[in-house]
């Protein structure tokens, strides 16, 4: 791979040739073009704290790889399990490519069989938006290196660690995307439906749904380990109530409860089971089960 000769100014975050030209990053490109809103709700503290954390977790990556330091931060650790987990070899981290006159960018990491990664630390991650950071990198890397970019993946960092195939946008688009923002044009996407909507909508989906249901999950066994815990002390102590401003918790006493076998009453008993059965509604709904 080609090493570009373009300077980053990681204070300012510029990007500038030997001759002293600033060329423009994609971030600001991709908000203008494609995602103008995307974060008009969030408070810029917020936004600016999320930013920090962001770059001590990439650095973090980037020591373990370049100098094999010891994980600084729990997202660290994650990101050395899921790199020996998956195998992938990082060749380079914040390698920049540049097509050296309008725009430049730093990949996260290309690993040795040229895929290149981007390193996600969002509560869920949006695929359309990555989709398209990704395939811009791809783009400017083959420009600079006269050869195609592998495969595109996402590496998300939060409670778990998730290596995540990214489907690329067609390379023409990623021109036009390109030469609208050279030219002071609006881009509006001509993509497919069934490409840039319905199958885009159907990955995000898959991993939101993944996403809430491993959260549900973690938050049942913390809820009932609480009650556990809560329902032990109540009996050691003997309190049996407990109430704040905001809470209010009873101790209920162990009891018997009696109920009918319906699957005896029905092979013993099926006209009785038939006379007093009623039929109740149920609405519609569906099962997810994650693999």
């Amino acid at each position: 791979m080609k090493q570009s000769n373009v300077i980053f100014d990681a204070i300012n975050h510029t990007y500038t040739t030997p001759e002293g030209v600033i060329l423009s990053g994609i971030t600001g490109m991709i908000g203008r073009q494609l995602f103008p809103n995307k974060y008009s709700a969030v408070p810029e503290s917020v936004l600016q704290k999320a930013a920090e954390r962001g770059s001590l977790i990439h650095e973090d990556c980037r020591n373990i790889d370049e100098w094999g330091s010891f994980p600084q931060t729990h997202e660290g650790s994650l990101y050395k399990e899921l790199q020996l987990k998956e195998g992938f070899v990082p060749a380079e981290n914040e390698y920049i490519v540049s097509d050296n006159k309008y725009f430049a960018t730093a990949v996260d990491i290309v690993d040795t069989e040229f895929n290149l990664y981007d390193i996600k630390t969002t509560s869920v991650l949006d695929h359309d938006y990555l989709s398209w950071q990704l395939s811009i990198n791809a783009y400017l890397f083959e420009v600079q290196n006269g050869f195609p970019a592998g495969k595109l993946y996402a590496i998300h960092l939060r409670d778990t660690a998730k290596l995540i195939t990214i489907t690329p946008k067609p390379r023409e688009e990623v021109i036009r995307l390109l030469e609208c923002e050279i030219n002071g044009e609006q881009y509006t996407q001509n993509l497919p439906a069934d490409v840039n909507d319905m199958l885009q909508k159907l990955s995000d989906l898959e991993f939101s749904i993944m996403e809430i249901e491993q959260t549900a999950k973690s938050y049942e066994e913390k809820a009932k380990q609480l009650r556990e815990g809560l329902k032990a002390e109540m009996e050691k102590s003997g309190v049996k109530k407990w109430e704040t401003d905001n809470i209010v918790v009873t101790y209920v006493n162990a009891t018997e409860r009696k109920g009918i076998d319906t699957v005896k009453l029905k092979e013993e008993q099926p006209s009785i089971y038939e006379q007093y059965s009623k039929v109740t509604n149920v609405n519609s709904t569906i099962k997810i089960k994650l693999k």
